[in-house]
């Protein structure tokens, strides 16, 4: 990994989902010879840890995109989605009043299994393009980007004592103040009932309280439903970014 840290720390944030996957996604610009090297590295990377596959992700606004997204394919990646990128800054006082309440994993409501049974859940009928992971890999992937605290990212909102949405918020790895939900989502019977926006302020406003200054989020270009409550939670699109991946052969 460090190999990999080191040339790529300019311009792409790492998404270290070890024993799985590592991910590389941009946040700026990089010329063409650099990023066959970064490639390389990162295919490197992949093949000598026996990981299942490797990701990059690109900023579809960058004007290199086609050469890079050629080069990408040409190497054996496929497409897997396009996202939109939202952007919300935290400039302005949060001021909601529910019903809702919130647990996380370190509050010992729950334990780790019903965590991913829940959250498992949540991705059932998803707008997103289906995962390739399984729930054991997304709660490692969590461990390993959130580190030793993670317990305290890993939460469920209640309603009346019914668990309704699974939310991890976290201060983006690398950042001081970016604000991320590393994954936010409603259990399919409590969906329709107009929770979905108002729990997303919430997660906002939990971000808020762990020190986030703003907020970036996406979801996959199909998933308008989500693009809306992003919008009504007054965040702006800021982007699109196109998901390479590449399996590796067991």
């Amino acid at each position: 990994m460090n190999r990999l840290s080191t040339i790529s720390q300019e311009s792409f944030y790492i998404l270290n989902g070890m024993p799985s996957f590592v991910g590389l996604e941009q946040k700026k610009r990089i010329e063409t010879e650099v990023f066959s090297h970064l490639v390389d590295e990162l295919l490197s990377i992949g093949l000598s840890n026996n990981l299942n596959r490797v990701s990059v992700h690109l900023k579809k606004d960058s004007i290199v995109f086609f050469n890079h997204a050629a080069h990408l394919e040409e190497r054996g990646f496929e497409l897997f989605t396009t996202s939109v990128e939202y952007y919300k800054s935290f400039s302005e006082d949060f001021e909601l009043k529910t019903d809702f309440s919130y647990f996380t994993l370190e509050d010992s409501r729950f334990t780790e299994t019903e965590f991913k049974s829940l959250w498992g859940r949540v991705m059932q009928g998803s707008g997103n393009a289906n995962s390739t992971l399984s729930m054991d890999e997304h709660l490692i992937s969590v461990k390993h980007e959130l580190g030793s605290g993670w317990m305290r990212n890993c939460g469920v909102f209640y309603k009346d004592k019914v668990p309704v949405a699974v939310c991890i918020p976290h201060i983006e790895p690398g950042t001081e103040d970016e604000g991320r939900l590393f994954y936010f989502g409603v259990l399919p019977e409590e969906r329709g009932k107009g929770y979905a926006g108002i729990l997303h302020k919430l997660s906002l406003k939990l971000l808020k309280e762990l020190g986030a200054s703003y907020y970036v989020g996406s979801t996959h270009e199909t998933n308008t439903a989500m693009q809306r409550i992003f919008q009504k939670s007054g965040c702006e699109e800021r982007g699109r970014r196109a998901s390479y991946y590449y399996y590796f052969d067991k």
